[in-house]
């Protein structure tokens, strides 16, 4: 049995990490980013002179982005970070990590390895060409919301678009805690999600939307989660199987004495 999380148990075993253990939330986006681009390399293949665009948005969803975007560009892929709104409304470690972008940006002097985009707006997106990979780090596990306006254009483009399509932590638009869909929400191919594996991505149209599940430890899983008591536990066929009475092997031939009768099993006759 696998234990799941919702939003708020994930958010209070990142205040634990953070409040008491003293791990720096740098540390935990750091992780994060690395293992969305592991996940990536292992599900669709070497990046090299691939172009990924990683649209982000404003929270630790979209830091989570920007940390993926720096190595991205180490496996020599191309980048282009979409950020759905302002870099003036960051903040915190989200801030951080998209300003070591912006400097990034400066070194390579505006060539193809990496372009920052900035957009409240749906305007900005005509500049943008399929590319091999997306990676959707709009919203996280805390986002409750409906989407729409200019954010629903982001969705809707990428849903559009035939890209290999990875997102963070869960699919943006999808509730963390019953699987529902807040307006629009992204298809994807995989999702990364961090420590645990969330409620909706395995129940309502979370499962549809979800893709793939791999999950990835960002220094805050095992006793943290208290696996040992948890809430909600995800039943595999192993589970079932281990309970489940044996089937005596005489009912085998049963099934097979009426198979192709059209009539109730009380009418058939051998």
């Amino acid at each position: 049995m696998e234990p799941l999380d919702t939003s708020a148990e994930m958010q209070a075993c990142d205040r634990y990490a953070i409040d008491v253990l003293k791990i720096p939330g740098l540390i935990l986006m750091e992780n994060a980013g690395r293992g969305v681009v592991e996940m990536t390399l292992k599900h669709f293949g070497p990046l090299h002179n691939r172009s990924v665009v990683v649209f982000c948005g404003k929270g630790n969803n979209g830091g989570d982005g920007f940390v993926a975007a720096r190595h991205l560009l180490q496996h020599l892929a191309n980048v282009t970070v979409y950020l759905a709104g302002k870099s003036s409304e960051l903040k915190g470690d989200a801030k951080t990590n998209y300003e070591i972008l912006k400097r990034i940006s400066r070194l390579t002097d505006g060539g193809k390895e990496l372009r920052l985009i900035e957009s409240s707006s749906a305007a900005k997106l005509s500049m943008l060409r399929q590319p091999d990979v997306i990676i959707d780090a709009l919203f996280g596990t805390g986002f409750s919301r409906e989407i729409k306006g200019a954010y629903k254009s982001v969705v809707e483009w990428i849903n559009r678009s035939e890209s290999y399509k990875v997102s963070i932590d869960i699919p943006s638009g999808i509730d963390a805690d019953d699987g529902s869909v807040h307006g629009a929400a992204v298809f994807a191919d995989l999702c990364v999600t961090m420590g645990m594996k969330k409620i909706g991505l395995i129940i309502n149209k979370g499962r549809t939307y979800t893709g793939l599940v791999e999950t990835v430890d960002t220094g805050v899983a095992g006793r943290l989660h208290n696996p040992e008591n948890p809430r909600t536990l995800l039943l595999s066929k192993e589970d079932a199987k281990a309970v489940m009475p044996a089937r005596p092997k005489s009912s085998a031939s049963v099934g097979a004495k009426y198979q192709g009768c059209l009539r109730p099993a009380t009418a058939c006759h051998s």
